[in-house]
């Protein structure tokens, strides 16, 4: 059998391709579920707030775990568990009624994740080096995001129209093709080292600024982007515009609208998120690349809160969307480079429980914020905490030599 890095770039393709399928059911709730809790059996909207965050909490403890599993079991094991897992629950979003059923499912979606994502970053890390690292991230991301894509636009107006069974029951069928893929490019072998230092030593080393500020990066993006935008755009529309939004052509639902307007992001993901990779691997550096784009994406966040005039607010959502492709990739890449020379699973494994504690922050605290100051604050919160983080990366007492600095 091949190694992986003899098979690089069909295996980042591959492990892109069924990350996307397994996405495109949970992608869809957080556009159809904030809008058609009541058909879900829901009591209230703070429900919603809690599924979308609930697996992501999840996940936290099972990290760790997942990450010493890898380094004794073949990523393939993983994987596949992972895609069967993902495709059951799929078809069990279109048959849950009532909060305590939705609330498992969500719970094991949090496991199946974490399973996929791990084996999905570990692969990748062994592709790469410091030098590519922001092309390689930049394709994975760009096509595992098409996953996104699909669930986002088709899931809402498949949810608007037909219900949001008809959804789970199709998205669940998409998950459950990529099987082949998983036995034909997920390899057998072992990629994660095994790191024999105790857990305080492995610590101690990956107690560096350039590591800390890609964990708080990978934190707080995710919080901003997975988190709240993810989650309420549907929200923010209805509670800014009502049920259903009068444009040129006729009424567009909020559900079908936000998925319309996040969808945008995933269909240029595959050519722009390379080419923002790219732009990061040169001789500028990451640093200020990641501090001038926080600061641009706290400006139309915070636009984005604003009732404007409805052409304007437009605008200011695709801009929020193109700075959600560069900093996500950038952040990812960021890591990437930090953990080539220290602990590598350790600091991946950190990485990726930063970025599920900000993605499971984002929608519990946005939306408890929303039921007391309405639907903008969350935004304007996000807004603050990314405009700290590009002070944070533009700050002189962080200067380093390296790419990351």
């Amino acid at each position: 059998m091949k190694s992986i890095k003899q098979n690089s770039p069909q295996a980042v393709v591959a492990i892109a391709l069924i990350t996307a399928a397994c996405l495109t059911g949970d992608s869809m709730l957080y556009i159809a579920l904030p809008t058609h809790w009541e058909q879900a059996g829901l009591d209230s909207l703070w429900e919603v707030g809690i599924l979308l965050s609930i697996n992501r909490f999840i996940r936290l403890p099972l990290t760790p775990a997942i990450g010493w599993a890898y380094a004794r079991i073949g990523v393939r094991t993983g994987v596949l568990a992972a895609v069967v897992l993902t495709g059951l629950l799929t078809v069990g979003y279109g048959l849950a009624d009532g909060f305590a059923g939705w609330l498992l499912l969500r719970c094991l979606w949090g496991v199946a994740w974490t399973l996929l994502r791990m084996g999905a970053y570990l692969m990748i890390l062994d592709c790469t080096d410091e030098a590519c690292s922001g092309a390689v991230f930049g394709r994975y991301n760009g096509l595992f995001r098409l996953g996104s894509l699909v669930g986002m636009l088709t899931g809402g107006v498949i949810a608007d129209l037909w219900g949001m069974p008809a959804a789970a029951f199709g998205f669940g069928a998409i998950v459950f093709a990529t099987l082949p893929l998983v036995f034909r490019y997920a390899p057998t072998v072992c990629v994660a080292p095994k790191e024999t230092e105790p857990l305080r030593q492995r610590l101690r080393q990956v107690n560096t600024p350039a590591i800390v500020r890609a964990l708080g990066s990978g934190l707080l993006i995710a919080a901003a982007y997975q988190g709240v935008v993810a989650s309420s755009l549907s929200h923010l529309i209805r509670s800014n515009w009502g049920p259903a939004v009068a444009l040129g052509f006729g009424a567009v639902g909020a559900a079908s609208l936000s998925g319309g307007l996040q969808a945008l992001r995933w269909a240029w993901e595959p050519w722009l998120a390379p080419w923002f990779g790219r732009l990061s691997d040169g001789p500028r550096g990451r640093r200020k690349i990641l501090g001038a784009l926080l600061m641009a994406a706290a400006v139309l966040l915070g636009a984005v809160s604003l009732q404007l005039p409805f052409g304007l607010w437009l605008a200011a959502v695709l801009g929020m969307q193109v700075t959600a492709t560069a900093l996500t990739t950038i952040g990812d890449a960021a890591a990437a480079d930090a953990a080539q020379s220290r602990a590598r699973t350790t600091v991946m494994t950190l990485y990726v429980m930063a970025t599920d504690i900000g993605a499971a922050l984002g929608p519990f605290l946005g939306y408890l914020l929303a039921e007391l100051r309405g639907a903008a604050s969350m935004y304007q919160a996000a807004a603050l905490w990314l405009f700290a983080l590009g002070l944070w990366w533009l700050s002189d007492g962080f200067r380093r030599p390296s790419s990351v600095a």
